[in-house]
């Protein structure tokens, strides 16, 4: 039912409506804001939540055995680098690039004036169709639809399984050639062409001589390292792998004398500490911030306050991180491996501490900060400390964290269905208000024609 403002009455309707309806919304206003608060909790939980769950990978990394053996390698030319794995080990080793990989390439003796003509300029063209030969066995047939270079190039790039490329090269002005490559470098990509042969499958040994009409660019072979002694080392590609156990080589260029080293990479576990200090202290830093109490002003309101502002379950989750740290191991304090707290409820890593005493007592820091199940303390180490407190708070089943996530969520649900119900109790009291003003105007519409009926009446006997 539409709201037409009162004609009779002189009463603005509309905004009487309007008023009680706001009145009546009040519940539902108050539920809105509800919502509001707790979205905004939900957020400032996930935050934390993404800080912890960083704290437990970084706390992870270190409870492993691999991340105490971290190596890094050198390599005394520019024309090799080197990389190291999990798996590596020191050692170093001497050599001389003697080759790099390279792909077999050809290029036609003919020329051609444009890249559609099918007859050469110049020269006596391969003849096609031709069979495609690697490793000496048959693999496919090229069969162009003419002799143009435009046809000759699309039927050897769109057919499968051939290992080779095309492409046409402009030489000169009008001048064009075929220029045919194996697709990967290295003796297993060569490849030869020769007459076709009816009846050929996939496989067969073939040994016949190649077609006429192309000189070789380039031929295909591997990338070869003399280790000395007659001892070489060969790849179809510039790299190898495992020639060093764990340890990745890639050539760029030839080169002689070229050593290689891998040693022990202390600065790594070091940055593997401090990435876990620093996780630590981004989650203290995102719980101070959500969970600090703010002040009361002057009028009794409350000023820069978290939004999680007096949470119990937050505040406990910061003093079960610093506890972690301020508990030493073994009767050792954590100072030894460059940890300690700060006043300000930080705590900073001293990584020349730490490297310091790695070198003189390797294990003896290796138990303060690695787990029992990787060296055999009789404590608990820092990173499977801080690894329980962050799975306690972000495990999908039962993580703190997690659990107050959820029942937001589920408050939210609820409270989102109640405010829809609102809406609903709301529109109908909006059409009983409007039939209620709609009925009082035409009563007074009545009343007022009576009136005049009656003033008529009146006047007519006077």
């Amino acid at each position: 039912m539409s709201s037409v403002d009162g004609l009779v009455s002189g009463l603005d309707t509309t905004s009487i409506i309007t008023s009680l309806l706001q009145v009546d919304a009040a519940p539902q206003t108050a539920l809105k804001k509800k919502v509001t608060t707790e979205q905004s909790e939900v957020t400032a939980y996930q935050g934390i939540n993404t800080k912890m769950a960083a704290l437990k990978t970084a706390a992870e990394a270190l409870q492993k055995s691999t991340a105490w053996t971290p190596t890094s390698a050198t390599s005394s030319s520019t024309a090799v680098t080197a990389t190291t794995s999990t798996s590596s080990v020191p050692g170093s080793l001497t050599f001389d690039v003697t080759s790099l990989a390279s792909a077999r390439s050809i290029v036609s003796n003919a020329t051609y004036s444009s890249l559609t003509a099918t007859s050469p300029t110049t020269g006596t063209p391969p003849s096609f169709p031709v069979d495609v030969v690697k490793g000496g066995k048959y693999v496919g047939t090229v069969s162009p639809t003419s002799g143009s270079l435009t046809d000759v190039v699309s039927a050897i790039n769109s057919a499968k399984d051939l290992g080779i490329t095309a492409v046409a090269i402009r030489t000169g002005p009008d001048e064009y050639r075929l220029q045919i490559a194996s697709s990967t470098t290295g003796s297993d990509g060569d490849f030869s062409l020769v007459p076709t042969q009816a009846g050929r499958a996939k496989g067969d040994p073939v040994s016949d001589g190649e077609v006429n009409g192309f000189t070789q660019l380039k031929a295909a072979t591997n990338a070869t390292l003399d280790l000395g002694g007659g001892i070489f080392a060969s790849s179809s590609t510039n790299t190898f792998s495992d020639l060093m156990p764990g340890v990745t080589l890639t050539a760029t260029a030839v080169a002689s004398g070229v050593t290689v080293g891998v040693s022990k990479d202390a600065n790594a576990i070091a940055s593997s500490v401090k990435a876990m200090v620093d996780a630590a202290n981004d989650a203290l830093s995102a719980i101070t911030t959500q969970s600090k109490a703010g002040t009361v002003t002057a009028t009794g309101s409350l000023t820069g306050g978290g939004v999680l502002a007096g949470d119990f379950a937050v505040r406990q989750l910061r003093d079960k991180i610093l506890s972690s740290f301020s508990t030493g191991v073994d009767g050792k304090s954590l100072s030894t491996a460059g940890i300690q707290l700060n006043s300000d409820g930080t705590v900073k890593f001293d990584q020349d501490v730490f490297l310091k005493n790695l070198a003189t007592d390797p294990d003896g820091v290796k138990a303060l900060v690695a787990p029992t199940s990787v060296f055999g303390s009789t404590g608990t180490g820092i990173s499977e400390r801080l690894q329980a407190v962050g799975k306690g708070a972000t495990d999908s089943v039962s993580g703190s964290l997690t659990a107050m996530i959820a029942g937001r969520n589920s408050d939210i649900k609820d409270l989102t269905q109640r405010i829809s119900d609102w809406d609903t109790r709301l529109a109908d009291k909006k059409a009983r208000y409007q039939k209620y003003y709609s009925a009082m105007e035409v009563a007074l519409g009545k009343l007022q024609s009576q009136s005049s009926s009656m003033q008529s009446q009146l006047a007519s006997l006077g």
